[in-house]
């Protein structure tokens, strides 16, 4: 979060905030864990979202979403 389309830091104002927030409302409504990280860049700052593959489907709101698995 904090990055545009083009993968450049725009920053986020919120920052500290959110760090604690998502994880919690991930695993509230996924029911899964992620580790999110503060960065910064220069005088801006961004979150990174690590979510580790799961070997089964996630529900969301009842549905069942696969979650994508990204090459790295």
């Amino acid at each position: 979060m904090g990055l545009n389309d083009y993968g450049q830091v725009v920053g986020i104002a919120n920052s500290r905030q959110l760090l604690e927030e998502i994880p919690n409302k991930v695993r509230d409504l996924l029911g899964i864990l992620v580790d999110v990280h503060s960065c910064q860049e220069g005088e801006r700052s961004y979150l990174e979202i690590v979510v580790e593959p799961y070997p089964y489907l996630i529900s969301h709101k009842g549905q069942a979403v696969p979650l994508p698995q990204w090459q790295h």
